[in-house]
Order: C-alpha cells, then sequence, then structure tokens
C-alpha cells in the first residue's frame, strides 16, 4: 500500500517526507526538485507494541511501517502535459491514498487557493479519462447495445458533469455507481489527507487557528496542521534534545506519529503482530483480511503450509498480563485461514512446510 505526497511546488512535500520517513531527500526553493518520486517507509511508533514487549519480554521491537512516496510538485495545467504533468499525474494515480501538502506559511501562502488549483488538476484528469471511457463505450453500443455497458455509460457520464461541477463524486453518487468506475483509479476518489504547512514561529503564536475551512473542509475531512520544517529537525535530534525543541516551541508533542496514524486509516490497514525468537513486530494489513493472507506477509511457506493460528488480541494480552497465563485461563483463541483479523491482534501461525 503507498501514500503519496502531493502538493504545489514549494509547498514543502520533500521537507514533509524526510520528516516521515528520515531519508534526507534533496530540498530546494524551485520546481522540479523531484522527478523521479522518492520513495521511503514512514515507522509508526505503536505503544501497544512496546507493551507487548514489555509483557513477553522481547529482545527486540520492529515497528510496522507505511510505504511513502513524494511525488514530483503539481503545476497549473498539469493534466495538459505542464511542467511534466502527465508524468506526475500517473504517478499519483498508482497510489492507494494522498497527502495534500499546502504552503501556509509563505507570505503569500494562500492554501484555499493552492487547495482549488490540486483539486482542479485531479478532476480535469479525472475527467479526461471519464470521457474516453465514455466513448469507447459508446463505439461498443453502436455495435451491440447491453443493459450492463448503457448502465455503466450513464454513470460515467453523471460522474462527468458531477467532477465539471467542481462536486465532489463521494458526496454525490452512490455506493454501488461509485463501485462500478472504482477500477478507474480516479484521482478524486481516493482517500485525502490535507497538511497544512505552517512556519515554525506560528506554533508558538497560535497563528493555525482558523486555518482549516472553506472548500476544503467539503472535499476532504481528514487534516491536519504542522510546521513540516520543525517535524525534519527532529528527525535529527536525541530525545533530550527533541524535548528542547518541543520546549522552544510550545510543544506537547510532535505531529508527524499524528500524520503517519491518519495514513494507517486513510489506507484501511490495521496492524497486527508476531513474537517468535525474543523479537517482537508489528506488521500492517489490509483492515478485512484473513489469518492466511496475514501469513502470506511474513512468508510465502507460511501461507501454503497454514494449518492454525492462535491469536489473542491486545485488549486480552494486557488485562492478563502475561502470556502463558493466556494459555492457562483458556484466552488463547484457535483460528483457522479464513479468520478475519482484528487490530491488534497477537498471532502465532502453525504451519508445515510443503517439500
Amino acid at each position: 500500500m503507498k501514500l503519496g505526497l502531493v502538493g504545489l511546488p514549494n509547498a514543502g512535500k520533500t521537507t514533509l517526507f524526510n520528516a516521515l520517513t528520515q531519508a534526507g531527500a534533496k530540498v530546494a526553493p524551485y520546481p522540479f526538485t523531484t522527478i523521479d518520486p522518492n520513495v521511503g517507509y514512514a515507522i509508526l511508533k505503536d505503544e501497544r507494541l512496546d507493551k507487548i514487549g514489555q509483557i513477553v519480554e522481547s529482545e527486540k521491537i520492529l515497528y510496522p511501517s507505511i510505504r511513502v512516496v513524494d511525488i514530483a510538485g503539481l503545476v497549473e495545467g498539469a493534466h495538459k502535459g505542464e511542467g511534466l504533468g502527465n508524468q506526475f499525474l500517473s504517478h499519483i494515480r498508482g497510489m492507494d491514498a494522498l497527502i495534500l501538502v499546502l504552503d501556509a506559511f509563505s507570505d503569500n501562502a494562500n492554501p484555499e487557493r493552492d487547495f482549488s488549483i490540486l483539486w482542479l488538476e485531479l478532476a480535469l484528469s479525472d475527467m479526461e479519462l471519464l470521457q474516453r471511457r465514455r466513448d469507447k463505450l459508446a463505439k461498443e453500443m453502436k455495435g451491440k447495445r447491453e443493459r450492463e455497458t448503457e448502465v455503466k455509460y450513464e454513470i460515467i457520464e453523471k460522474a462527468i458533469d458531477y467532477l465539471g461541477n467542481g462536486d465532489s463524486l463521494k458526496d454525490k453518487m452512490s455506493e454501488e455507481e461509485i463501485n462500478i468506475i472504482d477500477g478507474y483509479e480516479l484521482l478524486t476518489l481516493k482517500a485525502y489527507i490535507v497538511v497544512f504547512n505552517i512556519k515554525p514561529e506560528d506554533i508558538v503564536y497560535g497563528a493555525d487557528s482558523g486555518i482549516i475551512g472553506g472548500s476544503i473542509n467539503e472535499k476532504v475531512k481528514s487534516s491536519i496542521v504542522m510546521s513540516c520544517l520543525i517535524e525534519e529537525e527532529m528527525t535529527g535530534l536525541n530525545n533530550d534534545e527533541g524535548e528542547e525543541l518541543k520546549k522552544l516551541y510550545s510543544m506537547k508533542e510532535t505531529e508527524i506519529d499524528k500524520l503517519i496514524n491518519l495514513g494507517l486509516k486513510a489506507l484501511n490497514l490495521i496492524v497486527f503482530y508476531t513474537t517468535e525468537g525474543g523479537i517482537i513486530q508489528g506488521w500492517t494489513i489490509k483492515e478485512g483480511s484473513k489469518a492466511k493472507e496475514a501469513a502470506s506477509i511474513i512468508h510465502t511457506d507460511m501461507a501454503k503450509g497454514f494449518i492454525k493460528a492462535e491469536v489473542v488480541n491486545y485488549n486480552e494480552l494486557v488485562r492478563i498480563g502475561d502470556l502463558k497465563k493466556v494459555k492457562e485461563v483458556g484466552k488463547m483463541r484457535i483460528e483457522g485461514a479464513d479468520y478475519t483479523l482484528e487490530d491488534g491482534d497477537l498471532l502465532k501461525f502453525i504451519f508445515k512446510v510443503k517439500s
């Protein structure tokens, strides 16, 4: 699953990417610094994993991660190919969810304007794709008219009209209609998080209050205000230095972990855990996934030779306080391949390697 960073040039995408992944990608004050996408992994600092580690007395903790992609800045006219727009839009189309980074720090910052530019480019790109699909269906219907094709044609026409009026397809169309066009990887149907990138000093003076609103709220339900510069600086500091910087800017905590958790929700991911050989590890998986799918994430042999899974949820484990006691009191469940994972499950896979 991939979480893409999108924004106009110099909005702070690559700075945020560095804060999320600690990758140290190149940052410069001009367009197209990022042409080929930067790819990295954001580590989820999972407090539940720390707690499980204490209970099972693990020697090593491995936190779950999310794949993050820093895509080059879009410009007006991107849907027509301006500023390598077609190439960049194709990168965006391959993402599972998007973080829109908006400039709220420069002297001429106008997040509402920038969001409108970005949304328009995404919508126009979707309209062009849908128009091509519609025209293809129109040719098919000239030869042989089938009700299924006609319904799809009508839904695509409706979607084009909504996008042309500046409406959100998620708000205007039924779930059934969206399911029919969802396979086209429409940009405006993806899950979005908006990051309002403010100046470091605005954290101190509370200038971020009231920044979220207008048309942004109508189309995107998840947003966060942060200074990407401060978050990036935090990644290179030890604990004591980090605490000093937080005091300097009157910060109770950094925002980057909140953003990673929002990304987890946007991607519809849950976290499960395994413990083996003194290592406790967190893994991300799509909500609704089965036990055998979880086994395949760890190793294909586990899935091929899957027999059963021993399962206890985090809350139950913490309540009992000891993994051995979980078994002793009969709270360790035995589940089959079709068991649907719950967020916070601790699993041990029983499998036989097939020769």
